[in-house]
């Protein structure tokens, strides 16, 4: 049988010796269900009409947060993802400043697929994130048109994501394909 292993360290937690649960081990937060690919195997593309596309205002984010507070003990892990990408959202960078500055919980994490960092974004983000998680969906240009329907220079998309690793911060940066 293969070994589990948690995804920060090594220390796991039997479920059935702490529940009920305080808080929630994890936290998924959809900030936006926009996104600028539009993958072949993803629901905006599959079903498009099914999602409502728009994005979560700043208040709304911070009353979440607010109300997390309330929790008797801190969720493990608060996940930036979901149907869109949350660097579709113009406020996200001020949404996890704010849920950094707040402790709320013990880790923050977003799973992008990276073609909308920029420069401020790049030099920002690891200073409040844990992890940074980037799905990789092709190695060339032609791979992104193929998977994503989408126009992406991958040497330019490679590049920001290598500037990204190297910036002083917190974040742990993984790109996966």
């Amino acid at each position: 049988m293969a070994e589990l292993k948690a995804q920060f360290n090594e220390v796991r937690e039997n479920l059935s010796e702490v529940v009920p649960l305080e808080a929630p081990f994890v936290i998924y937060v959809e900030v936006s269900s926009l996104c600028n690919l539009e993958c072949r195997f993803c629901p905006q593309h599959i079903s498009p009409k099914d999602i409502i596309k728009k994005n979560m205002s700043f208040e709304i984010f911070k009353k979440m947060i607010d109300d997390i507070k309330e929790f008797k003990s801190k969720p493990k892990l608060i996940r930036f993802c979901g149907l869109g990408d949350s660097l579709m959202n113009k406020e996200f960078l001020n949404m996890v400043k704010y849920a950094d500055e707040s402790r709320v919980s013990e880790k923050l994490e977003l799973i992008t697929n990276g073609a909308l960092l920029n420069d401020v974004l790049i030099k920002e983000l690891p200073s409040y994130l844990d992890r940074i998680i980037i799905s990789i969906e092709g190695l060339t240009d032609s791979d992104y048109m193929e998977f994503t329907l989408r126009k992406v220079n991958f040497n330019n998309l490679e590049k920001k994501i290598r500037i990204l690793s190297n910036q002083n911060g917190k974040a742990k940066i993984h790109a996966k394909i």
